[in-house]
């Protein structure tokens, strides 16, 4: 039995351990997940309506497989979840949900109207851009208020709340790429697939993506992310996924330091394929769904030194004062850009129940 949370620092493993337990029958492996963080998750529990407390799983669990105590729990689930933004908590058969399909949405330079103070507001849309645009974004700190950073720390900075349920301070340092509304609930449930046609002012980068679930109010939930270093953008074909028209729904990188490092090449563009963690969630109708791209996600994830040095730090050392300061003017990262091109668009592979408008 699994127990996690939509906001565990282990998500992708809980996820993934559960799918990949392939010689079990349903039952014999079973995955309880909810909101909360890996410090938080569980709080919940044994109120009505809820999964049992921890404990009293624990306890039926071993009894049953252990001690041979025929109980029922090899009935219970074999997923138990509460979807963000979705009441109650629900009992599916399989995750990724079955029924869905991957539909490609393209990042658009155009104007949604939706997002207040970013790098730029785009559009998230069916149709690929008409005309060509480049888009710059630049290394930022907004990150220290997002979701991921309550992620890190196990949710122990989640009491900002508004640094926990909303990601529009962050995405004060993102490039925002947001959809029309959906007119049904939409259910998204799997990994999301970015590629980007990127360029590079230095030798290396960073990029990270973000989706959220923007209301009619502006809130912008944070609902999964995922990141890359330019550098190790190499995709292991051997466990990544792709769907029927050939589009990465599930790219994983090779992670190979020794063989598969591949610095980039200045002013030169880039293809850069990764995909966030799984999750599953719905939209409700009036809502829309917003990717953002940022070129940072500190301090969640700080590349090495020397791929920072790459992506354009001033080399060590540095005073101990100035260890806070690497994203100052003396201290600056290159602008990436991201590049609209119609004959060769950036895009996300987003698995969904009925097709975003």
């Amino acid at each position: 039995m699994i127990s996690g949370s939509w906001s565990d620092l282990f998500r992708n493993a809980q996820f993934r351990s559960f799918q990949q337990l392939t010689g079990l029958k349903p039952g014999e492996k079973q995955l309880i997940i909810g909101p909360g963080y890996h410090a938080t998750g569980g709080g919940g529990y044994g109120k009505r309506d809820a999964p049992p407390r921890i404990d009293v799983l624990q306890k039926a669990w071993f009894d049953h497989w252990l001690k041979g105590i025929d109980n029922g729990i090899e009935t219970y689930g074999p997923i138990i979840e509460k979807m963000p933004n979705a009441q109650g908590w629900q009992r599916i058969s399989e995750l990724p949900r079955s029924g869905m399909t991957n539909q490609r949405l393209y990042l658009r330079s155009e104007a949604s109207g939706t997002a207040g103070r970013v790098q730029h507001d785009g559009s998230l849309a069916v149709q690929p851009p008409a005309k060509p645009d480049q888009l710059t974004v630049r290394v930022g700190v907004n990150s220290l208020c997002s979701d991921i950073t309550n992620t890190l720390y196990l949710g122990s900075t989640a009491i900002v709340m508004a640094c926990a349920q909303d990601e529009r301070r962050h995405e004060v340092d993102g490039l925002t790429f947001t959809s029309n509304p959906v007119s049904v609930p939409t259910v998204i449930s799997g990994p999301v697939a970015v590629h980007l046609n990127s360029q590079h002012v230095g030798t290396d980068g960073f990029w990270m993506a973000t989706v959220t679930d923007v209301a009619p109010n502006g809130n912008s939930l944070p609902l999964s992310s995922g990141w890359v270093v330019s550098s190790m953008r190499k995709v292991d074909q051997a466990r990544s996924k792709r769907g029927p028209n050939g589009d990465y729904t599930d790219p994983i990188q090779t992670i190979d330091l020794l063989r598969d490092h591949q610095p980039v090449v200045p002013g030169e563009a880039t293809t850069i394929d990764f995909g966030t963690y799984p999750m599953d969630a719905v939209l409700q109708p009036g809502h829309r769904l917003r990717v953002s791209i940022y070129s940072s996600n500190y301090p969640s994830a700080v590349p090495p030194m020397p791929m920072m040095m790459g992506a354009g730090l001033t080399p060590p050392p540095y005073p101990v004062r100035d260890a806070v300061l690497l994203f100052t003017p003396g201290h600056t990262f290159h602008p990436q850009h991201l590049n609209i091109d119609p004959t060769a668009p950036s895009w996300i592979s987003l698995p969904a129940s009925d097709p975003i408008p």
